[in-house]
């Protein structure tokens, strides 16, 4: 699997969350907190999806760049940030914070984790 089609589905994947925390926080935020949160969680709701839609801007555009030094930052700087996520998914879903669709950002997160250190690893620049 190329570093591109990576990039390319964590397009996909973080366009389509972020477009969700964004547009319908307090939904998006029942289906992982298990009950409807107040307007100011609301709002850090709408950051979250902005963070989200950056991560999928800046795949968009790491997946048509030549193989380089700054691709293969972008894929550490992925792996490091993506992996903190899971740090904070997992203990939330442990306690029970998030509801079982937390999962779902989790195993995304190691996933995409684990492809960007690979590919951080083995990319010859």
């Amino acid at each position: 699997m190329a570093l591109r089609v990576i990039f390319l589905v964590q397009f996909g994947i973080a366009g389509l969350f972020g477009l969700m925390f964004f547009l319908v926080p307090k939904k998006a935020m029942t289906s992982f907190v298990g009950e409807v949160p107040d307007d100011r969680y609301a709002f850090l709701t709408r950051i979250y999806g902005t963070a989200n839609f950056m991560y999928a801007v800046a795949a968009w555009f790491a997946a048509f760049m030549p193989d380089s030094a700054g691709r293969r930052g972008i894929a550490i700087a992925f792996a490091v940030s993506l992996g903190a996520g899971v740090f904070v998914f997992v203990p939330g879903v442990i306690r029970k914070t998030l509801t079982a669709f937390g999962w779902l950002p989790t195993v995304l997160q190691t996933v995409f984790t684990v492809l960007y250190i690979y590919f951080a690893v083995t990319m010859v620049v």
